[in-house]
């Protein structure tokens, strides 16, 4: 009325509370919004002033529609976010494993018994380990005969020594070779003797079938590809602000006055996502008795449930503490 506006003023005052009451919540300090906050509400609110003299009822009408699409991110889009996110660590997994496969398969395939002998050259390598006593050195020499009468060959096969899965384990070869050197032509009493001591050890214990877990190779594959992605988000955040997997699923950040999150809160956001999860995983790790696997079993399970707690609820933990909104466009 003060612009000298001649339509309706129902239409307009109804657009008006609506965008109000759908847009923001007055604290009597500051606007908030609430979880339905329009990303332009302000753009549109300054619109509205500017108009007030060409305003029309289709206009407003218009309006009010739009502005009863839903704004916030549901709870399907919030599960394709995290089935998108988690789609390259599981891939790299899967990569892990098919990889660890194939390069194991041919030496289980030539050499069957070869996590026996991996468990009988372990055995030495503890004993020796161990306080020197005639027990412990009748069960070294026990276990020396029986590697070198019955696994001879692997200790000569250059490419086998050479394998990725097997050239790291130094000590162990050497054991081998050590074997071969003290009882190179073992009798078969000398064997049968052995054996009663190395069978009932092998009995007591479970052998491995794979020279590499594939669970192992899994969690290493999945944790290198969620250390890549940690590594680069902050960055990509500061660079771009939305990264591409947000644009393309239409969403946006948001701040507390309802326009676009700068770069810097949303490194910030990127730091608290990635970086801090993945300090916790380093830190667990230095806990006495904790192995890295077991850390990174750890760290994941609480993202995880940090995941989860952002699918399930409106507003991540990250959101809280960076002071971000996630909404669609």
């Amino acid at each position: 009325h003060e612009h000298g506006h001649e339509g309706e003023p129902k239409e307009l005052t109804t657009f008006v509370a609506e965008l109000m009451a759908r847009g923001v919540q007055y604290d009597e300090q500051n606007y908030k919004p609430n979880s339905s906050l329009p990303l332009h509400f302000f753009e549109w609110y300054r619109w509205l002033c500017a108009q007030t003299e060409t305003l029309t009822r289709e206009s407003v009408s218009a309006f009010v529609e739009f502005n009863k699409k839903p704004t916030e991110v549901n709870l399907r889009k919030r599960v394709q976010l995290m089935s998108c996110l988690l789609l390259a660590p599981v891939c790299f997994a899967a990569i892990a494993v098919q990889g660890t496969n194939m390069l194991q398969a041919p030496v289980l395939e030539k050499y069957p018994d070869i996590m026996t002998l991996d468990a009988c050259l372990k055995r030495i390598d503890d004993l020796k380990e161990r306080q020197a006593s005639e027990e412990v050195d009748n069960e070294i020499e026990a276990f020396q005969i029986y590697v070198a009468a019955l696994y001879p060959e692997p200790f000569a096969d250059e490419e086998l020594l050479a394998h990725p899965f097997v050239a790291p384990n130094e000590s162990l070869i050497q054991h081998g070779h050590d074997a071969l050197a003290t009882y190179p032509a073992p009798t078969d009493q000398q064997l049968a003797d052995a054996r009663v001591i190395v069978d009932e050890y092998l009995e007591r214990i479970v052998i491995p079938t794979e020279m590499f877990p594939a669970t192992r190779a899994a969690v290493i594959g999945f944790a290198e590809a969620i250390l890549c992605i940690a590594l680069i988000a902050p960055f990509i955040s500061l660079l771009f602000r939305n990264p591409f997997l947000i644009r393309a699923l239409g969403m946006t950040f948001i701040n507390k006055k309802g326009r676009q999150a700068s770069r810097l809160r949303l490194f910030w956001r990127s730091v608290i996502t990635w970086w801090l999860p993945i300090l916790a995983i380093f830190l667990i790790n230095e806990i006495p008795g904790v192995g890295f696997i077991l850390a990174v079993q750890i760290g994941g399970a609480l993202w995880f449930l940090v995941a989860l707690a952002s699918i399930l609820g409106r507003r991540s933990v990250q959101d809280r503490l960076a002071g971000t909104y996630i909404v669609m466009q």
